[in-house]
């Protein structure tokens, strides 16, 4: 019987000594190297790729059909992907809303919290973070008409462990101690502030539905400074405060010059 090398002799060529398996016929000792970094860092780029093309395709269908009416097998036609690759990426539909829903959310909440990072007063703050929430929604439509179409309010706690309510509680509490700086700033009117946010975002998802329910058609630019204007009316107590007679493409330079330029969506069209 042939003698096997000393471990020492294969780890000079990097293979792992908890990798090497013995031949179970022959005995000889057969070397089976870990996946290389660059082999590795490949197949995650590869996966991600799949997980973008695969959520891109779902928005899509879900917006247009629904969830409950949206095949797994369309989901990869849309994708280009066979649907073994798709389950390979994803275990199932429940599996793309959640991972759908965490990535926009996330994106989301980023956005409007990155956006009045550099402002201190709490009105200027809770209006840039508006805006940009409701930018979001309007430079994703498909997203807005799925968030929309699961029927629940948005000014009511999401329950539950789900991506969502922990969404929701994330960008509440902040609304929440933004109205609660204001009112002891006396910006805001008194009123309990949680009240207050959700009855923010009613408002919002009001003025969305009714956007989408247009065909889309209105000015994105008009609808946010439409919205701003309720928001000052509504909650604001300072006369300087609740009128604004600029007009609205100065507003939104003078908060947000580079929110402005924001790239549309290609995917936008009526319904």
């Amino acid at each position: 019987m042939a003698r096997r090398p000393p471990l020492a002799f294969w780890s000079r060529f990097g293979v792992e000594f908890w990798n090497l398996k013995s031949h179970s016929r022959s005995g000889i000792l057969v070397a089976v190297a870990s996946s290389s970094p660059r082999r590795a860092s490949a197949q995650d780029a590869r996966q991600s790729l799949y997980r973008r093309l695969v959520l891109d395709a779902a928005e899509t269908l879900f917006a247009e059909k629904g969830v409950g009416a949206t095949r797994m097998e369309e989901i990869a036609e849309g994708s280009g992907l066979s649907l073994g690759t798709v389950y390979s990426v994803f275990r199932g539909k429940p599996a793309i809303v959640d991972a759908l829903h965490e990535a926009r959310l996330r994106e989301l909440l980023d956005r409007s919290t990155g956006i009045a990072r550099d402002l201190h007063d709490p009105l200027d703050m809770l209006v840039a973070g508006v805006r940009a929430y409701v930018e979001y929604f309007l430079d994703h439509p498909d997203y807005l008409r799925i968030h929309l179409g699961e029927g629940t309010s948005w000014g009511m706690p999401v329950h539950g462990r789900s991506i969502r309510a922990a969404a929701w509680e994330e960008g509440h509490a902040m609304q929440e101690r933004l109205f609660g700086r204001g009112i002891e700033a006396g910006v805001f009117y008194p009123d309990e502030p949680s009240r207050l946010a959700r009855t923010m975002v009613a408002m919002q998802q009001v003025r969305l539905a009714d956007w989408l329910a247009g065909g889309m058609r209105e000015d994105p630019d008009e609808i946010i400074a439409g919205m701003e204007i309720q928001l000052r009316r509504a909650f604001c107590r300072r006369p300087e405060d609740r009128a604004d007679d600029r007009r609205p493409e100065d507003r939104a330079d003078d908060a947000q010059p580079a929110q402005r330029r924001r790239v549309r969506n290609p995917r936008r069209k009526a319904r």
